[in-house]
């Protein structure tokens, strides 16, 4: 196994379902929380993990594994919702990138 930065920007952390960072192989799951941390990102200009230090890997990995994601306040509670549940922080995650494509379809439907 490689370590992360010899493959990924540190910043590319904000990216990664924690789990991968933990030793977890990649998922169907591991990729829905990437999407929700992308949405996260284009919705708000912001990270999960807030700006995390791009010149730092070590201080980079730590914060995705010792902080929880935390919403940005500019989302709307119908994308705080999806974030959230592609996050899995409140327990259940979507089964699947098409189940997430239809409800952003729903969001800009609204």
């Amino acid at each position: 196994d490689e370590p992360i930065t010899s493959f990924a920007q540190p910043g590319a952390v904000q990216y990664m379902d924690p789990a991968l960072l933990a030793g977890d192989l990649p998922s169907r799951a591991t990729d829905i929380w990437s999407v929700g941390a992308c949405l996260h990102r284009a919705l708000s200009d912001e990270g999960v993990y807030g700006e995390v230090p791009d010149a730092q890997p070590l201080l980079a990995i730590r914060a995705a594994l010792s902080t929880p994601p935390r919403l940005s306040e500019k989302l709307s509670d119908e994308e705080r919702t999806l974030v959230a549940d592609c996050l899995a922080l409140a327990g259940s995650r979507p089964a699947t990138a098409l189940e997430v494509a239809e409800r952003i379809d729903a969001l800009r439907g609204r």
